[in-house]
């Protein structure tokens, strides 16, 4: 039976996110798998995008030289690691198959169970390189003054206008402060994470922050949680124990003073961070904690005695929506 196949693209796949496909899910998923991707990719593409691209299955397996058990085992391999999602219409008797973009490069280094299986296949020390190549690297900014020009300084608003947007900015600053505050209320300390960074919290770090409820409250935590992330736009586990702990031999204890202790916190942080890169100030207090930076631990869990499918299986698919 010759199959039709409706080929769709989520989001235009980019000559890096090949080579983040080639660097890392290639070795797990092998050639032909990749060769597939590419291949419906392009389908698309040369079809200026268009959703309506449709192609049957005789022509797929022409075009790329390739038969049904091997068409079948790779689409499978691509479905497991999220490349790509496939439906069925019974109405329209047709498959619809969804192209999508590979995990960003910090979502692969986080994901301990796909890692773990790369290893397997290329050895420690080719992925510890493989690491280091995907590291994202940049000048130190500490002797730099930031002199670029400003939006308002380039395009002149009208008092009228600017009144308007900063109304408008307002306003969404009020619901979502709102917003965060109800969910500091609702929300456990797994579902807080998640509300914050929308992405899956790892257990080992729930449990950690989770040891301090035997001094703070569900709400007092998330205060804590919420400042780290403030901070560092990203939660660090060693920062929050740092707070907590400190929070406790001042024993401050109650949510609210929580709240206005880290808030003071972090507007002397807005205001002096020039402070935080120097250790020496004669004039000013230095702040009560430390700006610690997130590295990366590249010791993965040995998951080598699981079957294949059991690790995909259980793989992140959904990229976060942008």
């Amino acid at each position: 039976m010759n199959e039709n196949f409706k080929i769709e693209v989520e989001k235009r796949i980019t000559d890096y996110d090949m080579e983040i496909i080639n660097s890392f899910y290639l070795p797990l998923i092998g050639t032909s798998a990749v060769i597939l991707f590419s291949h419906l990719n392009s389908k698309v593409k040369d079809n200026n995008f268009d959703y309506q691209t449709t192609i049957t299955k005789n022509e797929l397996f022409s075009q790329i030289n390739i038969k049904e058990e091997r068409f079948n085992k790779s689409k499978k391999f691509l479905e497991a690691v999220g490349l790509i999602r496939t439906f069925f219409s019974e109405y329209y008797n047709e498959y619809l198959i969804l192209v999508k973009k590979p995990l960003e490069i910090d979502l692969i280094l986080q994901n301990r169970l796909l890692m773990s299986k790369i290893e397997d296949k290329i050895g420690v020390e080719n992925l510890e390189k493989l690491i280091a190549k995907f590291q994202p690297k940049s000048i130190s900014k500490d002797e730099y003054e930031d002199v670029s020009a400003k939006f308002y300084e380039v395009f002149p608003i009208n008092l009228e206008s600017k009144s308007k947007i900063i109304f408008e900015n307002n306003l969404e600053t009020k619901h979502e402060t709102k917003k965060t505050n109800s969910e500091k209320d609702d929300r456990n300390t797994e579902k807080y994470i998640e509300f914050l960074t929308k992405r899956v919290a790892k257990p080992s770090t729930v449990k950690k922050i989770n040891k301090y409820l035997t001094h703070f409250n569900q709400k007092a935590i998330n205060e804590i949680i919420d400042f780290c992330f403030k901070v560092n736009d990203k939660l660090n586990i060693s920062y929050f124990e740092t707070i907590a702990k400190d929070l406790i031999k001042k024993e401050i204890f109650e949510a609210n003073y929580i709240k206005a202790e880290l808030s003071e916190a972090l507007d002397f942080k807005n205001k002096q961070t020039d402070i935080f890169k120097s250790k020496s100030s004669n004039d000013v207090e230095q702040p009560f904690f430390e700006d610690f930076s997130y590295t990366y631990d590249s010791s993965l869990n040995n998951t080598a005695s699981m079957k294949l499918d059991d690790i995909l299986s259980i793989i992140v698919q959904d990229e976060k929506d942008e």
